[in-house]
C-alpha cells in the first residue's frame, strides 16, 4: 500500500454490503486493520462514517469489504499531510444585572 494510488475521498463506491461475495481469506488481518482504523477515528472525524459501515462486518468479511478498507487506507494515504487545528473558545459566563 506504500506506492498505491490516493484518493479523494473515503467513500468506496462499490457496494459493499453484497452478500453473494466470497468471503475474504484472512479475517485475522481484515479485523487488525479495522481495529487501527477504529483507532484512528480518535484524530481523524472524517473517516468515523465509513470505518462504521465497514466494521459492520467484521463476523464474516467479504472480498468487496476488503475492497472497501482497501479504499480508505488510499484516502489516508492521501491525505498524510493534511493538519487539524482544534480552536479552543473560552467565553466568559453571562452575568444577570
Amino acid at each position: 500500500m506504500l506506492s498505491c494510488k490516493p484518493v479523494d475521498i473515503p467513500i468506496f463506491t462499490s457496494k459493499a454490503t453484497i452478500l453473494s461475495d466470497p468471503l475474504f481469506s484472512n479475517a485475522t488481518r481484515f479485523r487488525q486493520i479495522i481495529g487501527a482504523l477504529q483507532y484512528l477515528t480518535f484524530m481523524r472525524l472524517n473517516i468515523c462514517f465509513v470505518v462504521n459501515i465497514v466494521c459492520q462486518f467484521m463476523h464474516a468479511p467479504a472480498d468487496s469489504h476488503w475492497s472497501a478498507i482497501k479504499c480508505i487506507l488510499r484516502y489516508l494515504k492521501g491525505t498524510t499531510t493534511h493538519t487539524y487545528i482544534l480552536l479552543i473558545v473560552f467565553s466568559l459566563p453571562y452575568m444577570a444585572l
